[in-house]
């Protein structure tokens, strides 16, 4: 089995992987080796075919797995463990991440031998706590003062059974954005899931990143001063990350961390309770368009993403 293997966890719009095909097979050749791919999906297409046929042409070995089932989601995520190698790279269907940023990213897997390292993870564009890590490497000044704009103008809704009234002191309750005193209060948060932020419940800053990285992906696909940066925040949201198969065993597999039917507390909860570290690419980014919890305020986040991958 190959050393690395990326997991697309796919579901309804396979059609956005015709995208990241194109970043997939221009990886270098000498990373190829080690590299395997995993594509998790609900439905048999043609298009499913060529996609496999194509990456296995282009010398990286690739598997679908058809997974059909009530569970669909975590049946997708244990069929993609125990078809994996030992550092395993877990993606869901609406990222997009260019091939610079997939060389260094797999290139650098072994950071994760370091027991202290949980995961690595791109700067994933709207991700939390990614997003502010994009906005310090990526957008200018005037950019910046608009996404915050943006922020102060949303409202935190109260959630997934969980009470975020006390963060609104940071956005419509404040005239000026400070991420650290956000994130000091989240920590305090009584709940599990503490994945909040502004830009996860604001159409209009999650459409203002689109649109800059519609307009700049191409000198984001050019960059290559990479490095890696350790990160203390009370949560992570996990599109896209790199595990080593040791600890996602430990993760996915005990019961005692689940809260719901994902696998995203348990990676949150298992790193708190060990203490352990996260790793990001400096430079290095991940597109994610939208999040759904924008339909909390009558947007269809789908709009975005398929205007993002209608636009690269």
């Amino acid at each position: 089995m190959k050393t690395v293997t990326i997991n697309f966890i796919l579901h309804e719009r396979l059609d956005y992987f015709k995208k990241t095909l194109k970043e997939l097979i221009s990886i270098d050749n000498d990373i190829k080796k080690d590299l395997s791919i995993n594509l998790l999906v609900s439905n048999t297409s043609d298009d499913l075919k060529n996609y496999v046929n194509t990456l296995n042409e282009k010398g990286i070995e690739t598997k679908a797995f058809l997974v059909q089932s009530g569970n669909n989601y975590m049946d997708k995520i244990y069929a993609a463990f125990n078809n994996s190698g030992e550092y395993i790279i877990s993606i869901d269907e609406d990222i997009f991440i260019p091939t610079n940023v997939w060389n260094y990213f797999i290139s650098n897997v072994n950071v994760l031998d370091q027991p202290e390292n949980l995961f690595l993870s791109p700067i994933i564009t709207s991700g939390i706590p990614s997003v502010d890590l994009f906005e310090d490497n990526f957008l200018e000044e005037e950019e910046k003062e608009q996404l915050h704009k943006f922020y102060l103008k949303t409202n935190i809704p109260n959630v997934w059974g969980a009470d975020y009234s006390s963060l609104n002191n940071h956005t419509i309750n404040s005239n000026e954005w400070k991420c650290e005193n956000f994130y000091n209060d989240v920590y305090k948060i009584n709940h599990h899931y503490k994945g909040v932020h502004p830009v996860r419940f604001s159409y209009e800053a999650q459409e203002y990143l689109n649109n800059i990285c519609i307009k700049k992906i191409n000198k984001f696909s050019s960059i290559n001063n990479f490095s890696l940066k350790f990160l203390d925040r009370p949560y992570f949201c996990n599109s896209v990350f790199a595990v080593k198969k040791s600890d996602w065993e430990n993760i996915i597999h005990n019961q005692s961390l689940f809260r719901d039917s994902f696998d995203e507390v348990p990676l949150n909860l298992y790193m708190l309770n060990n203490k352990l570290k996260m790793v990001f690419i400096e430079n290095g980014i991940a597109v994610h368009p939208s999040y759904n919890t924008i339909n909390i305020y009558g947007h269809n986040y789908k709009n975005l993403s398929d205007s993002f991958f209608n636009g690269i």
